[in-house]
């Protein structure tokens, strides 16, 4: 069941049960007296209209997240990290920044998925999520070069989650 909404809002829902046999669309009727032919239909119906249904509401609470991204050049071989170029051997750091702004609602299980930009090699030991170094394992070459992290849960009220890595300009 899909109910339209957005954040904060409230749906009503109602579900509505009936008996009908399958590949039938018309209701069974309560069995009067004992059937000793075939089976009972017991319902527990108030109405004795084959019909029973209930309603609630909820609460539609959903994560607002939104993407960043920046590139700097950190280092060349010639001028090295003192106001360096993008030329060929140069090193380009990446930073993916994810922010929620829901005022309510923790996004979970959030993953940040870059693909390594074309004419540039992955430079190995750069992954990092929120200042804290990540293995290698969180870089896939094949099929389509990439990195890949589980950033976990990314609080409301405009909390973040940061994934920076470093790339090789190629000559």
């Amino acid at each position: 069941i899909r109910v339209p909404g957005t954040d904060n809002q409230y749906a009503n829902v109602r579900l509505t049960a009936r008996a009908t046999p399958a590949g039938s669309t018309t209701p069974l009727a309560q069995t009067a007296g004992p059937d000793t032919a075939g089976v009972d239909v017991v319902w527990a119906d108030a109405g004795r209209d084959n019909s029973e249904s209930a309603a609630d509401q909820y609460h539609i609470q959903s994560a607002a997240l939104t993407l960043s991204k920046t590139a700097a050049v950190v280092w060349d071989p010639f001028n090295l990290a003192r106001n360096p170029k993008a030329i060929p051997g140069a090193r380009v750091e990446y930073t993916i920044t994810v922010t929620n702004g829901s005022t309510t609602t923790a996004a979970d299980a959030v993953n940040v998925i870059d693909n390594i930009p074309a004419n540039t090699t992955f430079f190995p030991g750069s992954i990092s999520l929120n200042g804290g170094g990540l293995p290698d394992t969180n870089y896939q070459a094949a099929p389509t070069p990439r990195v890949v992290v589980n950033a976990g849960s990314v609080a409301a009220n405009n909390g973040t989650a940061t994934v920076r890595f470093t790339v090789t300009i190629n000559n």
